[in-house]
């Protein structure tokens, strides 16, 4: 789990100042990219300057996936297919985006990680679609954190927070790192007006990555709800959209969260 997504760019930046051409590099760069540009086209809403930002982040993401895995084995890859689903999603957010993962599970059945193809449909259609995928991901890949933290997200639009907060605290189970499954329980236990379990959380987020600003925010809040000052510590910054939490797609890869 990798809970530092700016620092992890710089060392692909460097992996692939020495090597060019570094497979490994250029797919995990161009996945986070995409990653970045998920988190920056969700926020967008309406505005057009940072959809444009996110489309463009994340076409210039899908190259270097591209890339490196033409590196890898000269022919295309699983990854590549993921990363095209995702920019889709981002061109086409807030549409009835119409991606069909059957033709691209059975193209890559029995290949590890071919489930997330689910999840781009989910993302891409929204609303109980993303429900189902959410449902699917956790019947399928119950070792995998993101499954149930997606799950949590749409039990939570339901406003199921009990169901929530059970998912988030299995996300956490599995790993105790994923900084974007402790904000989000901490943001479900103060709807249920769970304070000091919301304070814990916030906190907790904080400790996995200082720069999240929406821990600080909400920390915020709580406090000032239970009388205690609000004031950051002095080392505290505010971040960028470049500098996201970050949360585990598979035991190997980053994914990034706001």
């Amino acid at each position: 789990m990798i809970a530092d997504c700016e620092g992890a760019q710089k060392a692909y930046d460097r992996a692939i100042e020495l090597d060019a051409s570094h497979p490994g590099a250029l797919l995990r760069k161009g996945r986070l990219m995409i990653e970045r540009a998920l988190i920056e086209r969700a926020k967008a809403r309406d505005d057009e300057s940072w959809k444009e930002r996110a489309i463009e982040l994340a076409r210039e993401g899908a190259k270097r996936v591209r890339l490196g895995a033409e590196t890898a084995r000269g022919k295309e890859r699983m990854e590549v297919d993921i990363a095209r689903a995702y920019v889709a999603v981002i061109d086409g957010w807030g549409t009835p985006a119409s991606i069909e993962p059957g033709p691209l599970l059975e193209k890559w059945r029995g290949e590890t990680g071919m489930e997330e193809f689910l999840l781009v449909e989910g993302l891409a259609k929204g609303g109980d679609a993303m429900r189902d995928a959410a449902r699917a991901l956790v019947e399928q890949m119950p070792s995998w954190p993101l499954a149930w933290f997606w799950r949590g997200v749409a039990r939570n639009d339901k406003g199921d927070l009990d169901g929530a907060i059970s998912d988030y605290d299995e996300a956490l189970r599995i790993d105790p790192h994923d900084a974007a499954a402790q904000l989000n329980r901490g943001l479900a236990r103060q709807a249920k007006g769970d304070l000091d379990g919301a304070a814990a959380d916030f906190e907790q987020a904080l400790r996995i990555n200082s720069r999240s600003a929406d821990a600080y925010g909400n920390r915020g809040l709580v406090r000032k709800a239970r009388g205690i000052s609000t004031a950051p510590p002095p080392t505290s910054t505010r971040p960028s959209a470049s500098t996201p939490d970050c949360r585990t797609r598979t035991p190997t890869a980053a994914w990034c969260a706001a």
